[in-house]
This record gives C-alpha cells, structure tokens and sequence, in this order.
C-alpha cells in the first residue's frame, strides 16, 4: 500500500458499498497486514475508517432488511388471497355455493386481511414487530 494512497481495502472489504464511501490517507508508516510475527494491530485511522464504513452499512443493512420483509409479506398476502379465491372458485364451480354467499365470503375474507394488516400496523407502531431499533 503506498504511503499517502488511499484506504480502499481493509480486511477484504471490496465492493459497492466501500467504493462509495469517501476515502481517507493511508497513514504515513504503513505496514503490510502480515508481518513476519503474525498480523498486525490496526492504527487509529484504519480503525476509524472501518467505524465510519461500518456505521454507514448497518442503515442500508436495515433498509434492505425493511424491503425483503415488505416483499415476503405481500407475497404471503397474495398467497393467502389466491388460495382463497381458488376456494371459493371451487364452491361456486360444484354448485355449492350461490353467487350472493360467495360475495359474502369474499367480503370476510377481505375485511378479515383488513383487520390482520391493521393489527400488524400497531404492533410496528408499538415497537413489537419489525422497524424498531436493537
């Protein structure tokens, strides 16, 4: 690493992420990760960049977290209506079923999602479920 080049590689870290963080000096007396004793301890600045590479993934780390729960949750959504419009399908095509109860059953199950999606919506907003902070 040269002397006053840039910290772009620590412990293996390379990618995206560290590509769009601002870069600092390498420090004047650089040494290789590896000595002939074993590893070297990290000084002050490479620590601090780490920090500061750190702090600035764990948000993303939890926005990407938020996204891939919100897709799971929608599908299981659409997975829970499909299954019961498949049911309800089946009732109307045996005879089972009038159309005027089958609106009917299809108005429960609605109003049934409703209810369960407002009921997650508190237990978020009370800090039970997701989006809230370790």
């Amino acid at each position: 690493m040269p002397d006053d080049g840039p910290i772009t590689d620590l412990c293996g870290f390379n990618g995206s992420l560290l590509a769009e963080l601002p870069t600092i000096d390498a420090p004047s007396a650089t040494m290789p990760h590896h000595t002939a004793e074993g590893p070297r301890l990290l000084d002050l600045r490479e620590l601090d960049y780490i920090e500061k590479f750190l702090c600035t993934l764990t948000p993303r780390l939890d926005e990407q977290e938020r996204r891939e729960r919100h897709v799971a949750s929608e599908h299981k959504r659409r997975g829970k209506i499909k299954d019961e419009l498949a049911r309800m399908a089946e009732l109307v095509g045996a005879g089972r079923c009038s159309q005027a109860r089958l609106l009917g059953m299809a108005n429960e199950s609605i109003e049934g999602l409703r209810r369960e999606n407002e009921r997650l919506r508190e237990a978020v907003r009370q800090g039970l479920l997701g989006n809230h902070k370790h």
